[in-house]
Formats: C-alpha cells, sequence, structure tokens
C-alpha cells in the first residue's frame, strides 16, 4: 500500500524488531539456602565449643606474651663455641668463629683455628674475623673450668701505651716517650658496664703488677669522689708504693677548671702521683685549631684542679695532654688525635720509665720516695712564684733530664728509705 503524508510533515518511524531472548542460565535465578554444618577442629571440637574458645583465648594470650618478650629482646649477637683442653703441658683453647662469616664461606671453622694458652706464657693472640679485625688473647682458669677471651672495650687503652712505650724502629717519629719499654694490660674496665672500673678488676691489675715485678704503674682512669685517701684499692695503692716499691701514677680528671674538681684515685691518694694535661702553642694550633695562637703554653682548661677535700694540692705535676697516638686495628685507622689527663698520664709514666731505666744503669739504689722528689724538685714551673697555680699544673712540666741529673748529684746524701 502507498501512503503520503502532508507536505512538512515527519515520516512515520519504521517499526522496531524485539530483541532476542537471553539463553537460559545453567542454574536456577534463586539457588534454595542449603545448611552447611560447622566445620569440626582438629580436635573434634567447634567453634560453638566452650573449650575451644577457652583454648582459643589461651593461644591468643601466649602469642601476646611472645610478642612482649620480642620487643624487649636483645640480640646478643654470634654465638662462638668454644673447646679448652690440657696438651700434657699447659691448658689450650681453640674457637670456632664460622658465625662471624658469610654462612657457606668455610672460614673461622675450628679446625683451622690455632689454639692459643695464657697470653703471658706464649705472647700470641687470635683474630675474631677479617671483617670486625678485632684481635683477642685468651687466660685459661681453674683448671680449664673457665676460659677468658679478653678484648677491648675501646681505643682508648691501646692509645695509652703507645703514649709511653710505642717503638717504631722504622719510623722513630712515631715512638712513645719510652720505646720498646715492656708493657703489662691489665683490664679494669667491664665490658658489660660500658668499660666502668670494679674493685674486683682494680685488685686483680695490683696482684698481677706486683706478681710481674713491675717498676711503675699507669692509670688513666678516674672518678669523683667525696672522701680523699680512703677506700680498699686506696689502700692496696698504698700497699703497693709503700711496701712493694712500685711507682704509680695517674691521671688528675677532666672536670676542671674549678677547684677540687680532682678525681680519684689520682688526685686523692697521696701515693699516687696525679698528672695534669698541659697543652703547647703547637698542639693547640696543629691539634685544635684555635683561632688565636697561644704565646706560651698553659694548662687545658679542663684539666682538673685542686685542693682536695684534706688540703692536699691534688695535682703533683704536669705533662702533655693530647697526643696523636696508635689505636687497635678495627677502629680502621692507624693514629688518632686524643685529648685528656688520660694522656697525660702514660706521657709522664714514660718519662719516670726513662728515669728508672737510667738508675739502673747507673746502679743507683732508689725508692719511690726518692725519685718523686727529684720529679717535684726539677719541674718546671707554670706559674710565677707560689700561687695559686699549684693548684692546676701542681709542681710544674716534669723534667726528665733534670730529675736525672738530680738523683745523680744527690746519690750519696739522698736516703732511699727517707719519705
Amino acid at each position: 500500500m502507498l501512503t503520503t503524508t502532508p507536505r512538512g510533515a515527519r515520516p512515520p518511524p519504521p517499526a522496531r524488531r524485539p530483541a532476542p531472548a537471553p539463553p537460559p542460565l545453567p542454574f536456577p535465578a534463586r539457588a534454595t539456602p542449603v545448611p552447611v554444618p560447622a566445620r569440626p577442629q582438629k580436635d573434634g571440637k567447634s567453634k560453638s565449643d566452650p573449650q575451644w574458645k577457652k583454648q582459643r583465648a589461651e593461644r591468643e594470650q601466649r602469642v601476646k606474651a611472645l610478642g612482649e618478650l620480642t620487643e624487649g629482646y636483645e640480640d646478643e649477637g654470634p654465638m662462638i663455641h668454644c673447646v679448652v683442653w690440657h696438651d700434657g703441658s699447659v691448658w689450650r683453647a681453640a674457637i670456632d668463629t664460622r658465625e662471624l662469616y658469610t654462612e657457606g664461606s668455610g672460614k673461622g671453622l675450628l679446625a683451622d683455628f690455632e689454639p692459643l694458652t695464657n697470653f703471658k706464657d706464649e705472647r700470641r693472640y687470635g683474630t675474631f674475623s677479617a671483617l670486625d679485625a678485632n684481635n683477642f688473647c685468651c687466660n685459661i682458669y681453674q683448671g680449664g673450668d673457665v676460659l677468658s677471651i679478653v678484648t677491648d672495650a675501646s681505643p682508648h687503652g691501646t692509645h695509652v701505651a703507645a703514649i709511653a712505650a710505642a717503638h717504631h724502629p722504622e719510623d722513630p717519629s712515631l715512638n712513645g716517650v719510652a720505646p720498646g719499654a715492656q708493657v703489662i694490660s691489665c683490664k679494669i674496665g667491664d665490658s658489660r658496664l660500658g668499660s666502668m672500673e670494679t674493685v674486683v678488676g682494680l685488685s686483680r691489675a695490683l696482684a698481677a703488677c706486683r706478681q710481674h715485678g713491675v717498676d711503675v704503674i699507669n692509670m688513666s682512669y678516674g672518678e669523683a669522689t667525696a672522701l680523699p685517701n680512703r677506700g680498699r684499692f686506696i689502700d692496696l695503692a698504698n700497699d703497693i708504693v709503700n711496701k712493694h716499691g712500685v711507682m704509680f701514677v695517674s691521671s688528675a680528671g677532666n672536670a676542671g677548671p674549678a677547684l677540687g674538681t680532682v678525681g680519684a684515685p689520682g688526685g686523692t691518694c697521696s701515693s699516687i702521683i696525679s698528672v695534669g694535661a698541659f697543652v703547647s702553642p703547637t698542639l693547640a694550633s696543629a691539634g685544635h685549631s684555635v683561632r688565636d695562637a697561644i704565646d706560651r703554653g698553659q694548662q687545658y682548661t679542663w684539666s682538673s684542679r685542686g685542693p682536695t677535700a684534706d688540703g692536699h694540692t691534688g695535682v703533683v705535676l704536669s705533662a702533655p695532654g693530647g697526643a696523636i697516638a696508635s689505636v687497635p686495628q678495627w677502629t680502621q685507622q692507624r693514629r688518632q688525635l686524643m685529648n685528656g689527663t688520660s694522656m697525660s698520664s702514660p706521657n709522664a709514666c714514660g718519662g719516670i720509665a726513662l728515669v728508672l731505666s737510667a738508675l739502673k744503669q747507673e746502679g743507683q739504689r732508689y725508692s719511690p720516695h726518692r725519685v718523686r722528689r727529684a720529679l717535684e724538685n726539677t719541674c718546671e714551673p707554670l706559674g710565677d712564684g707560689v700561687g695559686p697555680w699549684v693548684l692546676t699544673s701542681g709542681r710544674g712540666m716534669i723534667r726528665v733530664d733534670r730529675a736525672v741529673e738530680y738523683l745523680s748529684r744527690s746519690a750519696d746524701v739522698d736516703s732511699p728509705d727517707f719519705r
């Protein structure tokens, strides 16, 4: 049929075809819910069981407790296995350090360790690993029941020993004050206490000095005290000087510049030579980069001053209080600059060792009291006349050459037994 449309009107739209029906679903549109039984636990109990709830709560508490323990746990580091045995002559020890190396590297095995014995017998030491470069020595006590592995608590002790007695024949400019002097190292600082000294450690050190017949002791350790010239260690120090004839030198302390700041035992024991710290213009310029050069040497501002509570001057004499000296290889340095009365004390100790060496060569009889008189009477004064500077620097700068000359000239009139 043909239809017509009036002019200006739009023709009607064509009829649309119906959309095809979707394919049928493989499952019903609405599934009927099927009840699922509670899954039984491994022990045959369901979550609704009161006993199961109780066990779960207990496990949660255990996990919580373990978490709290983990938060407060501190890793003590790798485990090192040690074996001690008697070879028919001496006790020996071997140490397995494989945990200090990469796993599977084959390094640090017990079979590869060269056995050690007491350090004083063979003077041999070991190294934990090439990575830490930390040397150690061994001492075996109580018939093999106790193995003591001794190592540094800090580079302080090595630096102090180097000031007193470092010996570098290939480069004498690196030598200590008394190059080649024999050193007995006694560790008094407990590594578990941040290297703080203990009475037991101090007592054992003095016993070792007596056992090995040392001539002079240096102690670059100290702390404040309210009671001067008292205490168990002070009694032992007095005995080793007065009864056994050993010179004893110690640092005055680093608590200056206020008066009355000398520490113990250096500044508060009458038998110990207390040493303050002096800085020369050269060291002040090169070591401390001062903006204005000083005209003359002076005491370090932090060097402790006297007097003590019982009226002693506190500081006996002074020595250079800064040095560039050797430090342990684990520091990854060969030498280091350190300052303190811990440095002035071994400086004076090395000087005293030179004095004693000269007296032994000349065959002179001496005592700590005679040598101390010579040192005090020949110091270079660091002040004008008798004044407050005595509480700062004592009798003045130690002069080894003058002390030896004094002792030689007074050998016929000065009794070693006179105090």
